[in-house]
C-alpha cells in the first residue's frame, strides 16, 4: 500500500514533491512552483522512483526489465564511473528510450542507491545530452 504524503511547504521544480511508499520513495516533478492549490492543473515533467540501497543483482534486473520494454540509447562509462566513485558527481545513468528512461546510481546523502527515472519529451531531450558518458580529450593530461 502506498502513503502518499501531501507537501506541508511550497515545492517547485528543484524541489519536487515526495510520496512515499513501502520501500520505495517516488519524487514527482512540475514545472511550476507547486502547491495544493495547483493539485491537478499542471503537468507533470519527470519522476523519480528510488528503489533502495544499490545492490547490484538487484539493479541488473531493474537494467533487464528495462532493456526489455525500451531501446537503450546508452550507458555511463569508465571516468564517470572514477569520478562517481570519487564523489566528484552524485550520479551515473543508463539512459533509454531517447532519454524519457533512466536506470541510475545516486548518491543520496549517506547512502549509494538505485533509481528509475521518467521524463516527459521536453526534459528527455536535454538530460538525454547531459548524461552521454564522458570521453578523455588531449587537454585532460
Amino acid at each position: 500500500q502506498l502513503k502518499v504524503c501531501m507537501p506541508e511547504i511550497k515545492y517547485n521544480a528543484r524541489r519536487p514533491k515526495i510520496c512515499y511508499g513501502k520501500d520505495w520513495h517516488f519524487y514527482f516533478y512540475f514545472p511550476v512552483d507547486y502547491n495544493e492549490e495547483l493539485e491537478g492543473k499542471t503537468t507533470l515533467t519527470g519522476m523519480r522512483i528510488v528503489l533502495g540501497q544499490y545492490l547490484e543483482d538487484k539493479h541488473n534486473k531493474f537494467r533487464n526489465v528495462l532493456k526489455k520494454k525500451y531501446k537503450i540509447e546508452h550507458g555511463f562509462g569508465d571516468i564517470d564511473r572514477e569520478r562517481f566513485n570519487a564523489g566528484e558527481i552524485h550520479a551515473v545513468y543508463e539512459v533509454f528510450n531517447e532519454g524519457r528512461v533512466g536506470l541510475g546510481i545516486l548518491r543520496l546523502d549517506d547512502q549509494i542507491v538505485s533509481s528509475i527515472e521518467y521524463l516527459n519529451d521536453n526534459n528527455a531531450k536535454n538530460w538525454f545530452e547531459d548524461t552521454k558518458p564522458k570521453k578523455l580529450k588531449e587537454d585532460d593530461f
